[in-house]
């Protein structure tokens, strides 16, 4: 973990604890999710592999709840 970020775990986790109040607490876990999605996203850029088109990808997806659900 880089610096900057564990500065950032350490503010958020100090906010954490200062705070009882809920709807605080519910904008830190929104923060943190978008953060990962962030992350997500940077290493798919970084793949070298070709992405996947769109429709292709629906129809996988499509078939593979059908497989799921059957």
């Amino acid at each position: 973990m880089s610096a900057d970020a564990l500065h950032i775990k350490n503010n958020i986790m100090r906010i954490v604890a200062d705070t009882n109040d809920t709807a605080v607490l519910e904008q830190i876990i929104e923060f943190l999710e978008d953060l990962d999605d962030v992350r997500l996203y940077d290493e798919g850029m970084a793949d070298d592999e070709p992405g996947i088109p769109i429709d292709e990808a629906i129809k996988m997806i499509e078939a593979e709840r059908k497989t799921n659900v059957a």
